[in-house]
């Protein structure tokens, strides 16, 4: 039995199905009943069955999400620093897949040694759209994120001097983003010295 106006596709990570494009309360019961069908048919395998994307189902690894990713990485940039962590700092998602990888950002902070420079590393964390997440900010769409960097990139070239960050003794950051306007990095400052070691994902 085939639902119209669904499909399936590989994904890097495992398989997804898509109703986007069926009729959405026939497309939302068949989601519930192959949900279903999907965890008993699995259930000796380490993958789950999740819901990441609006109208879609997709089957991943279990204990496979984008901190796994994020951590390394930072890690690489600090080491190739002296054990710094870089100056400026920013993670953008507009899914709830790249919630993990917001929290192991404010978990490496967290850890970080008081030589690691955490009051001079200029972190901003945020989500397209606007839904509880562990991002600081959020923005409306992706235009509002190209508009973000376009004014963080003149900034950087305007050298405007940053003013002191304060550390903070939490590893997770507030669970209601608020709302960051397309001109904030320019008004926040960020100078060019700050973006020579960026790591900025948009995953």
């Amino acid at each position: 039995y085939r639902t119209n106006g669904t499909c399936q596709s590989p994904r890097i990570p495992g398989i997804g199905w898509s109703y986007f494009g069926a009729d959405p309360e026939e497309g939302y019961r068949q989601a519930k009943q192959l949900t279903i069908e999907l965890e008993a048919a699995l259930a000796c395998f380490d993958v789950k069955v999740t819901s990441l994307i609006q109208s879609s189902l997709e089957v991943v690894p279990r204990n496979l999400h984008k901190g796994l990713l994020i951590k390394p990485l930072l890690e690489k940039v600090m080491n190739r620093r002296g054990g710094r962590l870089p100056g400026f700092l920013m993670v953008c998602g507009d899914d709830p897949s790249d919630d993990k990888m917001v929290e192991t950002v404010y978990e490496v902070l967290g850890a970080a040694s008081p030589s690691a420079g955490l009051n001079a590393c200029r972190t901003f964390s945020t989500c397209v759209g606007k839904r509880n997440c562990p991002a600081q900010y959020y923005v409306n769409d992706v235009e509002d994120v190209k508009s973000l960097l376009t004014s963080l990139a003149e900034a950087a070239t305007t050298a405007i001097p940053c003013p002191p960050a304060t550390a903070s003794s939490s590893s997770t950051a507030p669970a209601t983003p608020g709302y960051v306007s397309p001109a904030a990095g320019r008004a926040r400052g960020v100078s060019e010295a700050t973006l020579v070691d960026v790591v900025g994902l948009h995953l």
